[in-house]
């Protein structure tokens, strides 16, 4: 009874914990710009301007000629569909044996 208790209330304070970072992470920032995106993800500003041209943030905010602002609803979106396992392993084939010639002839 008194771990089910307790369980009750780490669960409550986890929510809890989880609703105030969400609200701080939303309050501090609503736009990114691409600089600030390939600093977070470690790539380079061009591929993050062909991921913004390709869609994959979802709609920008223009301000100016071009510049364009990622908003928060979009980098999330980007991330909820961005997330998983980076790399899965294929089934290797037994490498061939090499040989010097296609056809040695008749022996």
């Amino acid at each position: 009874m008194t771990d089910d208790i307790l369980n009750a209330f780490l669960d409550a304070l986890a929510d809890a914990l989880c609703d105030r970072l969400a609200a701080r992470m939303d309050a501090d920032q609503q736009t990114y710009t691409a600089a600030q995106l390939a600093e977070r993800y470690g790539t380079s500003t061009a591929s993050i301007h062909r991921m913004i041209r390709a869609g994959e943030f979802g709609e920008t905010l223009n301000v100016g000629e071009r510049t364009q602002l990622v908003t928060a609803e979009g980098l999330r979106e980007f991330e909820r569909t961005h997330t998983g396992p980076g790399y899965t392993r294929k089934e290797r084939r037994a490498p061939r044996r090499a040989s010097s010639r296609p056809d040695p002839g008749p022996i």
